[in-house]
């Protein structure tokens, strides 16, 4: 949240419950150092994305899904990333170990670099998604799954450890009723149901699968509007 504060530059006199104009009195004729904070205050600025990263760092779901997006639109420069890389290692850690939660695969596949780094600023998303997706960010699980189903498409639709991540991710916003899940949740109905044979969707074994008894869950559970 305070990211988004300083970003934004629409403050007026009196917004903050103070008066700029106060401000500028007090310190109208200060001698102030070099070294002072306020002297340099127009020749430097908070970066924003700092800031998230020490969000995120503490755990904060807001934090993580916000660095997720810089690093999904490639706005990490090297150093960030790598200490961004870092701090996902720190929270997995602390994860696993104190919550007994699943290891993070996708900073699992980073670590061993299955891809040759192809799409690192992609893969690095999807690893600060999914931490903040277990910690209940609605977007972070949407966007997450989102990426999902791009990789399930990628395979040729073949890879279902991927329809199954975004059809329990989808499912998890939608019981928060995030706006855009339950269709997102309708549409992996759909598209899942695509890659059967006639004889297939025929089978009772069918209904047994982890993707369909997810989304039958969804359904019994009214995540669908």
């Amino acid at each position: 949240m305070l990211a988004s504060a300083v970003q934004s530059s629409d403050y007026n006199d009196g917004d903050l419950g103070i008066e700029l104009s106060s401000i500028e009195d007090d310190t109208n004729g200060l001698l102030l150092d070099n070294d002072s904070p306020i002297s340099k205050s127009s020749e430097s600025r908070i970066d924003p994305q700092q800031l998230y990263l020490k969000s995120a760092r503490m755990g904060n779901s807001f934090g993580l899904c916000r660095m997720g997006s810089y690093s999904d639109d490639g706005m990490l420069d090297s150093k960030l990333s790598k200490d961004a890389l870092v701090l996902l290692q720190e929270l997995n850690h602390i994860s696993t170990n104190q919550f007994q939660r699943k290891n993070n695969y996708f900073l699992s596949r980073i670590l061993k670099n299955d891809d040759n780094n192809k799409n690192s600023n992609q893969q690095l998303a999807k690893a600060f998604w999914y931490e903040s997706a277990m910690r209940g960010n609605p977007l972070a699980q949407l966007s997450l799954a989102d990426a999902c189903m791009e990789e399930f498409m990628e395979s040729s639709m073949e890879d279902d450890d991927a329809m199954l991540m975004a059809t329990v991710l989808f499912a998890m916003a939608a019981q928060q009723k995030f706006d855009g899940a339950s269709e997102s949740l309708k549409r992996v109905f759909g598209v899942y149901a695509s890659t059967l044979t006639e004889e297939e969707r025929q089978e009772e074994e069918i209904s047994q699968s982890s993707i369909m008894q997810t989304v039958i869950a969804a359904q019994m559970g009214g995540m669908f509007q």
